[in-house]
């Protein structure tokens, strides 16, 4: 309780405890206003809490998501840089352990032909007959395939006219190189392997620059078509090309360079590991989404509300993490893979569980449905085409058709690629689009139609999610800032009320002091009526 010197010390004022009155009208005025804006100052803090709760625990799903080792149950190695190794079809996969040694890689033959003033040096009228085989010596063998003609038929036609129509034909490719000095020379490549070597035949004039590219001595050959030499646990066996998807079942090989000794090839099929990985994973899904639900709880029947129950962009996390574990993953072939294919079930209060009999019955049903969870796949159906990506790339997930009705003409999905030769293997590429960043290196011979497959994992998707929401710019980091700033409001409220406080109750005790200063004077003023009476009383006495 206050104690109010100065009304005590005036004894005659009215008497009351004025500052303890002041107080307690302020109080009355302003303690409402103060207990509104704490509890709600409260709840903000609660929030910012729990925000922070939820960015660690998305923290900790980026941790098991990022773990390089995800989805090894199915896996290959190699310890060599000399071989590389990929998975070509996990339905054929064995569990192995192979010896590879190449002796020799594949290569293609190389031509030059020299001497010539210019890049279009006119090469005259004439033919040239391509035969394709191999060479013994100076002796030459046909591989069976139709041979090509060239015909150029006036002195117009240059040596890079030449070029073109020669990379024009199916595993041939042509260049003019300037080689200094104005002095230009025609290269012709062709695909590896040793019955891939071109025999050439000009028919020309003597007098004509184009009867000096015959090859019947071999004078022009740069470098000899060749097969790959290689062994397989000991067995000696020579391919045509350094891509081999035929010697060790469910695996692709690529020879990159020879090797000192013995590379060890590995391949892991583990069912019982790749169910543990998956029910690790599951259980990291629920762990976070547990968070989610408890923080956006509405308290139905009774229930405490969660702290982010009234918060949209919250329950939306929730929705959308919970949607990606039930959306289909497209690309893995060529029907949508979902979680529950692998036994995964939702439970009542919406976590998710594996059934091991379910899941074991699945891989042993299609393995693919593994990888549809842990691993990104850019593949196609045929061996002899090859999918790669660059990094900029983010082509659709799904299946779509690639036809190839021309060595330099294809189309993926109805969109025309771009053709170029590399290392003498032809390719078709794309760099913008939806398909940008795709390249489709083909080794098979012969023009052809395939399905390219663009799969992106589940483990991705929810990497990619994981990263939208705690980025800068993401949901967590948008909220928690504006929880942030209402927590400043608030505390900005209540330096205000403070304010307004001292101005209420200093307004209470101006106008309780000009109170006290009337019933002063009121009653100095009784006091001295009195006194007059007590006087004119006692005279007449």
């Amino acid at each position: 309780m206050a104690v109010d010197y100065l009304s005590t010390l005036n004894s005659k004022g009215s008497g009351l405890n004025i500052t303890q009155l002041v107080d307690s009208l302020t109080a009355a005025e302003v303690e409402p206003k103060r207990a509104q804006i704490s509890g709600q100052m409260e709840k903000i803090e609660l929030s910012i809490s729990e925000m922070g709760k939820l960015r660690a625990g998305m923290e900790s799903l980026r941790t098991t998501l990022a773990v390089e080792s995800a989805g090894v149950a199915f896996d290959v190695a190699s310890s060599s840089a000399a071989v590389s190794v990929a998975i070509s079809d996990l339905t054929a996969l064995e569990n192995r352990t192979a010896s590879v040694e190449v002796t020799a890689l594949a290569q293609g033959q190389v031509l030059e032909f020299t001497g010539f003033a210019s890049a279009d040096a006119a090469l005259g009228a004439g033919s040239l007959t391509l035969d394709f085989g191999s060479w013994n010596g100076v002796t030459f063998t046909g591989s069976g395939r139709a041979s090509v003609t060239i015909t150029l038929t006036n002195d117009a036609q240059g040596l890079d006219d030449l070029a073109t129509q020669l990379s024009a034909i199916s595993g041939v490719t042509a260049q003019v190189i300037a080689k200094g000095n104005d002095s230009y020379s025609l290269a012709v490549m062709t695909d590896t392997g040793a019955e891939n070597a071109l025999n050439i035949t000009a028919t020309a004039p003597a007098d004509e620059l184009l009867v000096g590219l015959n090859t019947t001595n071999r004078s022009n050959e740069v470098v000899a078509a060749s097969d790959a030499a290689l062994s397989v646990d000991g067995i000696a066996v020579t391919r045509s090309s350094n891509q081999i998807d035929d010697l060790l079942p469910g695996l692709s090989l690529t020879l990159n360079a020879t090797t000192s000794g013995a590379a060890k090839v590995v391949a892991l099929e583990d069912p019982d590991l790749a169910e543990a990985e998956l029910r690790a994973f599951v259980e990291a899904i629920n762990t976070t989404q547990s968070l989610l639900r408890e923080a956006t709880a509405r308290g139905i029947n009774g229930a405490q509300s969660g702290p982010l129950a009234a918060d949209p962009a919250v329950a939306a996390l929730s929705r959308n993490l919970a949607a990606l574990t039930t959306t289909p993953l497209e690309g893995f072939g060529d029907a949508s893979v979902f979680l529950s294919n692998l036994g995964v079930r939702t439970e009542r209060d919406g976590s998710l569980s594996v059934d091991s009999t379910e899941f074991q019955a699945a891989m042993a049903r299609d393995p693919m449905l593994y990888r549809a969870v842990f691993q990104s796949l850019n593949t196609s159906s045929s061996q002899g085409i090859s999918v790669a990506v660059a990094g900029y790339g983010a082509p659709p997930a799904g299946a779509f058709t690639f036809e190839q009705t021309s060595d330099t003409a294809a189309t993926l999905n109805g969109e025309a690629m771009i053709a170029r030769t590399v290392d003498g293997v032809r390719e078709f590429y794309k760099i913008t689009g939806d398909f940008g960043g795709v390249t489709l290196r083909v080794t098979d011979p012969s023009p052809s139609t395939a399905t390219v497959y663009f799969g992106e994992s589940l483990i991705e998707r929810l990497r990619n999610f994981v990263d939208d929401s705690l980025a800068a710019s993401g949901d967590i980091a948008l909220r928690t800032t504006r929880f942030e700033q209402d927590a400043r409001e608030q505390e900005d409220l209540l330096d205000d009320l403070s304010l307004s406080e001292s101005r209420i109750s200093e307004r209470y005790m101006a106008r309780f002091g000009a109170m006290e200063a009337i019933v002063t004077q009121l009653k100095s003023t009784g006091d001295y009526l009195t006194s007059m009476l007590d006087a004119w009383n006692n005279s007449r006495d």
